[in-house]
């Protein structure tokens, strides 16, 4: 971070195994709690996203999120997991600032929700084409996109 210094703004994901550490969340706000600069955090796993926002709250926070339908897709993931993310059980916990779907869940029901009853910025990944980017800018505030000038 000291080679950014604050010159261009930060987009720091998360990675995890959903395994409840939170070394990597805690090494980054500790790094974040002297750093200046513009920054978000994002990642898939709630626990870390609840830390950040407990640790780092000046920082802008974001849960990224698929709408995980039973179609054998995640056989790592338990149907338990899958309910939860899907449906933002976790939300009293970790009050993202904002929410970063996949460009194929789009529309949908917790989308919707999400849009109407949280009020956060939803974002799109990974956009890969001029056709999935008119999809998202019909349907969310800001997409990250691959391989093409959105413009």
């Amino acid at each position: 971070m000291q080679q950014v210094n604050g010159s261009v703004p930060l987009f720091i994901e998360l990675k995890s195994r959903f395994s409840k550490d939170l070394g990597l969340a805690l090494k980054v706000a500790e790094e974040l709690s002297s750093y200046s600069g513009p920054v978000a955090t994002m990642s898939f796993d709630p626990h870390l996203v609840a830390a950040m926002q407990k640790w780092v709250p000046w920082v802008t926070n974001g849960i990224v999120a698929e709408y995980f339908v039973n179609d054998g897709k995640k056989p790592d993931m338990s149907w338990f997991r899958r309910l939860v993310l899907s449906n933002f059980l976790h939300w009293p916990r970790t009050k993202p600032d904002f929410v970063s779907f996949n460009i194929r869940d789009f529309p949908s029901r917790p989308i919707a929700f999400i849009q109407r009853f949280k009020k956060v910025p939803v974002i799109c990944w990974t956009v890969k084409s001029s056709e999935q980017a008119k999809k998202a800018y019909k349907y969310c505030d800001q997409i990250t996109f691959e391989g093409f000038d959105p413009e």
